[in-house]
């Protein structure tokens, strides 16, 4: 539940005695990324638990169609709360880095995006849009009754 304050950091940072005015347009919005780093967080954690549960039911995806269905659907749902956690995050911290250097000129303090969370972020929602795609096809195309076999016994002479 890591939440981003710059107050903080900016204290931590500073020689014992120093006090830094944090801009008014910054303060006011640390509310405001304090809940959507909340909801952010969260919704990464329902993505990851979806994903797990999409592995486990994957399998059942490999002798039923109903289990490529019941597959398809978590794994939608696991890559649509990916996909929301990312862009959250994404542009949450975007807006905030632009704020922060718009702001804090007279620190000499920059801000920058992490760019190996986001290619990890971006990769994810990816594969989740591929398991997607995959359990998708295996509706129409993969699993499911295959043809009748017939087999004859020899020594009864009767075709089953």
């Amino acid at each position: 539940m890591y939440t981003f304050d710059p107050t903080q950091i900016f204290s931590k940072e500073l020689d014992a005695g120093q006090l830094v005015d944090i801009p008014p347009s910054i303060q006011d919005n640390l509310n405001k990324l304090h809940t959507a780093t909340q909801w952010m967080f969260a919704m990464y954690i329902v993505g990851v638990v979806l994903a797990f549960l999409t592995i486990l039911i994957g399998l059942t995806a490999l002798f039923t169609r109903f289990g490529s269905v019941v597959s398809t659907i978590i794994s939608f749902l696991a890559f649509l709360f990916i996909l929301a956690a990312t862009l959250v995050a994404q542009i949450m911290f975007v807006i905030y880095r632009n704020v922060i250097n718009g702001t804090i000129i007279e620190l000499n303090v920059s801000a920058s995006l992490g760019t190996t969370m986001f290619a990890f972020s971006w990769t994810a929602s990816a594969a989740a849009l591929v398991a997607f795609f995959g359990f998708c096809f295996g509706i129409c195309c993969g699993t499911g009754r295959r043809g009748h076999y017939v087999a004859k016994r020899e020594d009864a002479g009767t075709i089953y």
